[in-house]
């Protein structure tokens, strides 16, 4: 295997780190809510996504239930419980070592995020990875690739990509690239690979970019799967030699669109926060004033509502308080929205119809 160093390459890797210096300097920006929000949003997206991207149907809702569950009392049968935990760990501590010097260190990655979705005809049966042969087949199930056997030649190849992504020779983000693609081509797991070689990807690029590009990863890659998976096939083609020079610079393609979205969203989003903290500023009660501003900032930046609870976690006070000054709010004609879809009631804003009340206040 081999790549080439091209003028493109080398312009999107400066391209990828100007966008992420200036994502840096936005992320401290925001307010504590909005940051959590957006974070939460794009754990969540990414999660859903990287199991799209197989065929594995999961839901916000139990993706987020799982996230939500005290600590301690986490349902470790709930589905995608690995996974969301594994991502859940990237987001909340930058300390986090994941160890990654090991065939033995992968396969217990595996257990621990792909394993307990894993149909029992498609588990591991190898000492450490799988020891009957496995393929790749497309949409109309005509086979596009073989992975690499016997195991042992397995284990060998693996032993290369962890000496890849731990070595110092090349930039990180090319690095990544390059074990990105050979997880795909050895194939090592009957299923499960490409799950566990994203979030390989998006553990390891967090050590160089921020947290939100790496959680943007599946998501990018759903949103233009047929350039992803041409570039596979383009480097897996026996004519091409070993060149991985396409399958590095799609997917740095990829990181720039990841990073330049996140930057477009911080920057309106910012903007847009700065308009209405000026407005809620208007307003003496500092809960009243908190709790309006949680709002807007969870409409701007989160797909999902919040509850009483979450109020009273931000306010830092008794869920009895927080009912009582969201029941003063909408009572006063503040245009709070509450609806109560299942068990709980859920609380939200229409941007428009708060603007017009704060600008008459």
């Amino acid at each position: 295997m081999f790549f080439v160093y091209t003028p493109e390459m080398v312009s999107l890797l400066s391209k990828i780190l100007t966008i992420n210096a200036k994502i840096e300097r936005l992320y401290k920006l925001l307010p504590g809510v909005a940051c959590d929000c957006y974070s939460r949003n794009c754990l969540v997206d990414e999660i859903m996504m990287t199991n799209d991207i197989e065929g594995v149907r999961s839901t916000r809702k139990e993706i987020i239930d799982v996230i939500e569950a005290p600590e301690g009392k986490e349902d470790k049968h709930s589905r995608f419980e690995g996974l969301i935990q594994k991502y859940l760990r990237l987001l909340e501590s930058d300390e986090d070592n994941i160890p990654l010097s090991s065939c033995k260190d992968i396969r217990l990655l595996y257990d621990e995020i792909v394993l307990p979705e894993i149909d029992d005809c498609n588990k591991p049966d190898g000492e450490i990875f799988r020891k009957d042969s496995a393929c790749v087949v497309s949409a109309t199930q005509q086979e596009k690739h073989k992975g690499i056997i016997p195991e042992a030649k397995i284990v060998e190849y693996m032993s290369k990509v962890i000496e890849i992504l731990n070595s110092d020779q090349f930039p990180l983000l090319i690095r990544i690239a390059a074990a990105h693609y050979l997880i795909g081509y050895i194939h090592p797991f009957y299923d499960g690979n490409g799950r566990l070689s994203r979030f390989i990807s998006s553990y390891m690029l967090q050590k160089d970019l921020n947290i939100l590009i790496a959680l943007r990863l599946a998501y990018t890659i759903k949103n233009d799967k047929s350039q992803y998976y041409k570039a596979f096939d383009l480097c897996n083609d026996v004519k091409n030699r070993g060149d991985v020079t396409p399958f590095i610079l799609m997917f740095l393609e990829m990181l720039d669109t990841a990073a330049t979205s996140i930057y477009t969203r911080l920057d309106e989003g910012l903007e847009a926060l700065n308009y209405y903290n000026r407005l809620v500023g208007k307003i003496e009660n500092a809960d009243e004033r908190n709790v309006i501003f949680f709002l807007i900032q969870n409409k701007l930046f989160a797909s999902e509502k919040f509850d009483i609870q979450n109020m009273a976690n931000l306010l830092k006070c008794s869920y009895g308080k927080a009912t009582k000054i969201l029941d003063r709010l909408i009572r006063e004609g503040v245009p709070i929205k509450r609806k109560k879809p299942s068990r709980k009631y859920l609380f939200s804003v229409d941007l428009n119809d708060i603007s017009d009340y704060l600008e008459k206040y």
